[in-house]
């Protein structure tokens, strides 16, 4: 059992590293691209960032604070997330290695991981602000 601070705390810093994973995935796959068009895929990947940021990955951010506000004072250190919220990193992560295996070119998994990356990136620094204007406890 942790404290729920710190559930709060593994949360954001989950959302921040998996953001940066992906982003550094993108880099790669951009850096092996040979074409000259390369900026267009990280342009279109950052647009669809902020999009998947401001209309879902931000709902979902005040959502999972909302749900570890109403835990209770110590919990498992594995609430941190809902279990849905499990068997969707499940899914994502499998989505993501199907793309790599079947051959999906690199520079539109950069864009995917790139509009993703920086979605989640955004939605861990959202995760932060709201728990320290919160005075990190309700």
């Amino acid at each position: 059992m942790v404290n729920r601070n710190i559930l709060f705390i593994i949360s954001g810093l989950i959302w921040l590293a998996v953001g940066l994973m992906l982003i550094s995935f993108a880099r790669i796959r951009i850096d092996e691209y040979e074409g000259e068009y390369s900026w267009l895929f990280v342009a279109a990947g950052l647009l669809l960032a902020f999009i998947k940021f401001r209309y879902i990955f931000r709902a979902m951010v005040d959502q999972n604070l909302a749900r570890l506000y109403s835990l209770r004072e110590k919990e498992h250190f594995y609430k941190f997330l809902p279990p849905s919220g499990f068997v969707l990193v499940v899914v994502m992560t499998l989505l993501g290695i199907s793309m790599r295996k079947f051959g999906l070119p690199g520079q539109y998994i950069a864009l995917i991981d790139i509009a993703i990356g920086f979605g989640l990136f955004f939605s861990g620094i959202r995760h932060f602000q709201r728990y320290i204007r919160s005075d990190c406890a309700r």
